[in-house]
């Protein structure tokens, strides 16, 4: 759960679970907004957890693994498992913290998704090229809901990324879901894009940088010109 407007569906999807769905041993809400209401709101019992079973805070690659591994063994004892919010006996715990250190450069895999179903006139993917970000600006809600240092993926394996999931899914539109794209990383990504003759067209969120000049802003319009469509 990224932001307040995907709050009702979860926990109204997790509900229906609980109900229709008794063989699911587990279910666990993670990403930034979850995370800040674990973090500032839930002190005692909260009602969330009569349809989920525990809050996933923070960075979720390594808690995940440890959850699931937890409950593949049969252990209903969490205590274990870092970055966790779950509720025992009528009371709600919070879990050591972690702060992850690497960055997975796995390509994701979309298969099983109805992906022809989504409302676009063309497939659009998720990416990224980095984690956390490089500034903590006192009205950010991103250092205090995403865990771990700022650590990023070469560019050369962001671009590998982006052909690989061309080839498979056909898609030349990408969206980099990273909380703030390098303006120099925009630049090296736009270089790439070019010098292959890629038709690809990204979008990304960044922030004012000296490293943005005209000649920058010129190479990444020409790495997502709508001419070559």
């Amino acid at each position: 759960m990224s932001g307040c407007f995907q709050l009702i569906s979860a926990v109204t999807l997790a509900k229906l679970i609980k109900e229709e769905c008794p063989s699911v041993k587990h279910v666990s809400l993670g990403g930034n907004y979850i995370t800040r209401l674990a973090d500032d709101c839930m002190k005692e019992w909260h009602p969330f957890f009569e349809y989920i079973d525990s809050i996933m805070m923070y960075d979720g690659e390594e808690p995940l693994a440890r959850l699931l591994e937890a409950l593949d063994s049969g252990d209903d004892n969490l205590d274990c498992v870092p970055n966790l919010c779950h509720a025992k006996g009528g009371k709600i715990y919070k879990n050591h913290r972690i702060e992850q250190t690497f960055i997975n450069d796995t390509v994701p895999d979309f298969d099983g998704f109805a992906l022809s179903k989504y409302f676009m006139p063309e497939l659009i993917l998720p990416v990224y090229s980095s984690r956390q970000c490089f500034n903590h600006c006192a009205f950010c809600t991103i250092p205090g809901a995403t865990g771990g240092c700022y650590r990023k993926m070469p560019i050369s394996r962001v671009f590998e990324i982006m052909c690989r999931l061309n080839e498979k899914y056909g898609t030349r539109v990408f969206s980099f879901v990273d909380e703030t794209f390098e303006g120099k990383r925009m630049e090296q990504l736009a270089d790439e894009i070019n010098a292959s003759g890629k038709t690809f067209f990204w979008h990304g969120e960044t922030r004012f940088s000296p490293t943005l000049s005209t000649d920058v802003f010129n190479k990444i319009y020409q790495s997502v010109s709508a001419g070559r469509f």
